[in-house]
């Protein structure tokens, strides 16, 4: 059975002319949408694109399906705009999942501006290392810092996390060597669904483990204690400065990003599309 939302891959690369375009348009990787491209001529049974060096372009089958296609879209949200009345009303819940300090930092300061424009908007903060489905309903939106997105969500990039090793400043005098440092007293993560956290694990697998953590705080507040060397993200200050933490080895091979995810299905609803919009507001204009 055809997935109607694949008919917005085929309007998106015949208005774009290109796949890369199209992909940018709709806030997905070029991956995802040659897959849903190949979906949706599978399931037509015809070739709709002949790609060259100087794009896409429609066959005669594709300029008919593209016809249906348009019009099957104005009344997919006629219907939308129809039965959505009560999220156009910008009523209901907002489910977000966040992690660590954003968690009680960022989020609850970007949830308090919204409610400011729409007060009866309701949040459900879920504070969780685990990486809740967006698809089940589980969360309408999340914030997750991961070295790339699912390339089944809708995700915009917010900012760069640099992740580094760090320790209390009685504990170091100044940089170390990577093999220095494995002799030394380590903060280990253990249950942190992480890539960051496999790679400790990986690269100080014979090094002494004084203290195992499944959060970044909490490795923080260990690292404060004087505990060991732990491995924190550079971009979230409220966990270093306060600390007052002394970098002692720079991880320039690994690199993270934080990101704003939803399923393309959530973004139908008016008040998750609205926080959507305010939130990528918010951080570009850097209020937070």
């Amino acid at each position: 059975m055809m997935d109607w939302n694949d008919l917005r891959y085929l309007i998106a690369v015949a208005d774009h002319g290109s796949l890369q375009s199209a992909a940018k348009a709709l806030g997905v990787n070029h991956s995802t949408a040659w897959r849903r491209l190949q979906a949706l001529e599978k399931d037509l049974g015809c070739q709709l694109f002949v790609a060259d060096r100087q794009g896409y372009f429609l066959t005669d089958e594709g300029n008919a399906a593209l016809e249906h296609a348009r019009k099957a879209a104005e009344n997919i949200n006629a219907i939308a705009l129809n039965t959505g009345i009560k999220n156009l009303e910008m009523e209901g819940i907002i489910r977000i999942t966040s992690i660590g300090s954003y968690s009680y930092e960022v989020v609850p300061k970007l949830c308090a501006a919204f409610r400011l424009h729409h007060p009866k908007v309701e949040f459900e903060l879920i504070d969780s290392a685990e990486h809740l489905s967006l698809e089940k309903r589980e969360a309408d939106i999340a914030f997750r810092g991961s070295p790339s997105a699912p390339d089944n969500l809708i995700a915009k990039k917010l900012f760069d996390i640099n992740w580094h090793i760090f320790a209390h400043p009685d504990l170091v005098s100044g940089p170390m060597t990577l093999d220095e440092i494995k002799q030394q007293n380590i903060i280990g993560y253990r249950g942190l669904s992480l890539p960051i956290g496999r790679w400790s694990e990986k690269t100080f697998k014979n090094s002494r483990k004084v203290i195992y953590c499944n959060s970044v705080m909490a490795a923080a507040g260990a690292a404060n204690a004087k505990l060991g060397f732990a491995i924190l993200p550079e971009g979230d200050q409220k966990m270093v400065q306060p600390y007052k933490l002394k970098k002692v080895f720079e991880l320039k091979e690994f690199q993270s990003h934080f990101w704003l995810l939803s399923h393309p299905q959530m973004r139908n609803s008016a008040r998750v599309k609205a926080f959507w919009d305010f939130s990528l507001d918010t951080f570009k204009k850097g209020y937070l």
